[in-house]
């Protein structure tokens, strides 16, 4: 899902409208602590300082962007990502539309609600391909990659299946760190592509054998 949005006033980050291709934009020393700012979690911040350097960098207050992009760019949730710029929208920062790509319809976008209604629709924009690279770049161990990179392509129907999937890589990589697991005892890539759904919400009692009330990782996953 594309979003289109219109930065308002654009013309007051970026004072050389002469340069056709600048390399900065206006940053005010008051942004930590103007109105529409203070309150912003430091994710929220980042997330507007991100379309400001996109917009920055196409020359223009109208741009098109994947919440997604944003989201592997930033390294904020992407919930996180859409919720700011609902929020954004709210005061006034910028305004937005919405693209459909199953109607090829422009819709309003106000509310979070909306983003929610869309996932549950299973309404998806096909993954680019640099989106599905930063999953297995999140991975812990980068052995598998091309049977990895077709199974993963083949399970993502939706924004759900891709926040599921990268939530599932975080939990595996805290599992590993808290467990001080050497990397020849993490699975490789293409046989976590097949078993990613027991990491979403893990739980000893499905996962397999168990030593001392902790997971044997080394024996409930098997590689190919």
């Amino acid at each position: 899902m594309k979003i289109s949005i219109q930065i308002k006033n654009y013309e007051k980050f970026n004072p050389r409208s002469d340069s056709k291709r600048p390399s900065w934009f206006r940053f005010e020393n008051n942004f930590f602590f103007s109105q529409s700012m203070f309150d912003l979690s430091k994710d929220e911040r980042l997330v507007w300082i991100f379309l400001l350097c996109y917009a920055s960098g196409k020359n223009s207050g109208d741009i098109i962007i994947n919440p997604l992009y944003v989201s592997q760019n930033t390294d904020v949730d992407l919930s996180c990502v859409t919720k700011t710029i609902d929020k954004l929208e709210e005061r006034q920062c910028l305004t937005i539309t919405r693209t459909d790509n199953k109607s090829n319809i422009l819709c309003a976008h106000a509310t979070n609600e909306r983003t929610n209604e869309l996932i549950a629709q299973n309404e998806f924009e096909p993954q680019e391909h640099r989106d599905l690279e930063s999953l297995y770049k999140q991975y812990p161990r980068k052995v598998g990659k091309t049977r990895g990179m077709k199974i993963l392509h083949s399970q993502i129907k939706n924004i759900k299946d891709y926040q599921d999937i990268e939530l599932a890589i975080k939990n595996l990589v805290q599992f590993v760190k808290h467990e001080k697991r050497e990397k020849e005892m993490i699975p490789y890539f293409s046989t976590f592509m097949s078993q990613w759904r027991d990491w979403v919400n893990p739980d000893p009692s499905i996962l397999g054998n168990k030593t001392n009330g902790k997971l044997d990782f080394g024996k409930s996953i098997a590689n190919d």
